[in-house]
């Protein structure tokens, strides 16, 4: 697959369900992925990354029509592509998806979920290790 990703403009991340390895994939390519935000982990995942990387405005949608605008405008619009190749350089890439305060964010997390009780509805939110629970936008 790689082969084929090294001739490919943009990934078009899968949904509801986002995808994992070929998220990984484009990106140890500097491949820009379009992706659309559906909720819970499975359908935000790639949101997430490239939020991560900064690529938010240019590649996260939050509607089906809003991924056909934003991809369409990529495969259209070569000096955005460079750009956004340009900010996924692997070392930019490896930097945000090692975070080595990843474990300590998780166990973050589950002490909030403990802490809230099972089935607890409510707002997302952000859990970072050392900080308050943060409401996100809906």
């Amino acid at each position: 697959m790689l082969t084929e990703l090294q001739e490919a403009d943009c990934l078009l991340d899968s949904f509801p369900f986002s995808g994992f390895n070929s998220l990984v994939d484009a990106l140890s390519l500097s491949l820009p992925v379009i992706c659309l935000r559906s909720p819970g982990l499975s359908g935000g995942l790639g949101a997430a990354v490239m939020e991560s990387l900064n690529c938010a405005e240019e590649c996260v949608a939050t509607s089906p029509e809003e991924y056909i605008t934003k991809a369409v405008r990529l495969a259209r619009d070569p000096l955005l592509r460079l750009d956004l190749r340009q900010r996924l350089s692997l070392k930019r890439v490896l930097r945000v998806l090692s975070d080595p305060a990843i474990g300590a964010h998780f166990a973050a997390a589950v002490e909030w979920m403990r802490s809230e009780g099972p089935g607890s509805r409510g707002a997302p939110v952000l859990i970072e290790a050392g900080e308050a629970p943060r409401l996100l936008a809906g």
